[in-house]
């Protein structure tokens, strides 16, 4: 490496996380696996001359940290070593953040949990849990550190690296109100209400309002429930009206009316406040308007349904 102009690495290069090595022989690089693996890498050239590789492997199932650079006879005898965790910990860890001042050394900082593992050509940590974008990692492999059974000759390596932000998603709206139609009968019992993208979960009736035409908001015209009703992806809110003021001779109709009555308009509105799954608002206040038929008293009837079939070729 000698007659390397210091000013060529001088800039960070574009695309890639900050990065800091020890060593006064470092080179930041790029490389593109075969397998479409992306991986960041900072070369080391030990003092025997053995190339030791600490590399940041990013694929589109977990981040883990490899060592590549060692001869297959290295890795041979490190696998004939059957190393335990505790011992793979010791020489090669992960940890959050730069060495703490209440840490004097390493022993005293907790390293991340994870399984080791030796592949055709480098040293695998896999973190236990994914790691978190935005947030400081240092990773050190220090050979002197291993068992004297699984001895290298190679100079330490020390890195600290955070993995990139992801692109913000797209703001969440509300994408459909079913039923979708604009009359609706004065004992509608429910509305499935659905979102563009995972929301919240919690305090959710207080972003719903059914607003009269005269712009009158009716009094607690849901049920809120306190297990609110989601489908498995967080997208579909079930909103019932609440029972005791659809069904006539109930106390709560008695005393306070029904939720909807018949020859009314009605606008159902979902407010930009609500939060989706990300803790960001939605794009905008949602509104359904729709008027309100007599009751829909008259039992299905199975024989009477007809089905058509959609046209070949529509969606």
């Amino acid at each position: 490496m000698t007659g390397l102009n210091p000013n060529r690495f001088r800039r960070h290069p574009p695309g890639l996380a900050r990065t800091n090595i020890r060593s006064r022989q470092a080179v930041f690089s790029r490389r593109l696996c075969a397998a479409g693996t992306v991986m960041l890498g900072l070369l080391v050239c030990a003092p025997s001359g053995l190339a030791v590789e600490l590399v940041l492997s990013q694929t589109s199932a977990a981040t883990r940290v490899e060592i590549r650079g060692l001869t297959s006879d290295q890795l041979q005898s490190l696998r004939a070593a059957q190393l335990t965790t505790e011992q793979w910990s010791k020489s090669f860890s992960v940890y959050v953040g730069a060495l703490s001042n209440s840490a004097a050394t390493i022993d005293d900082q907790p390293a991340i949990l994870g399984e080791y593992a030796i592949e055709k050509a480098a040293i695998v940590f896999q973190p236990r849990f994914p790691l978190r974008p935005g947030l400081q990692y240092r990773a050190v492999f220090d050979p002197a550190r291993l068992p004297a059974s699984a001895t290298i000759l190679a100079a330490a390596v020390e890195r600290t690296f955070s993995l990139p932000e992801p692109p913000p998603a797209p703001p969440t709206f509300v994408a459909h109100v079913y039923p979708s139609r604009g009359t609706l009968p004065e004992n509608q019992l429910k509305f499935y209400i659905h979102f563009s993208a995972p929301m919240s979960r919690g305090g959710s009736y207080q972003y719903i309002q059914l607003i009269e035409e005269s712009g009158e908001e009716v009094e607690f015209p849901f049920l809120e429930l306190g297990e609110e009703l989601w489908d498995d992806t967080g997208t579909r809110f079930t909103l019932f009206f609440d029972p005791g003021r659809i069904k006539r001779g109930l106390k709560p109709r008695e005393e306070v009316g029904p939720s909807l009555e018949e020859g009314k308009s009605y606008t159902l509105r979902i407010r930009r406040a609500w939060l989706d799954a990300a803790g960001k608002p939605l794009t905008k206040d949602f509104e359904k308007k729709f008027s309100v038929a007599a009751p829909d008293d008259v039992q299905p009837d199975v024989k009477r349904w007809r089905l058509t079939a959609p046209p070949a070729a529509t969606r």
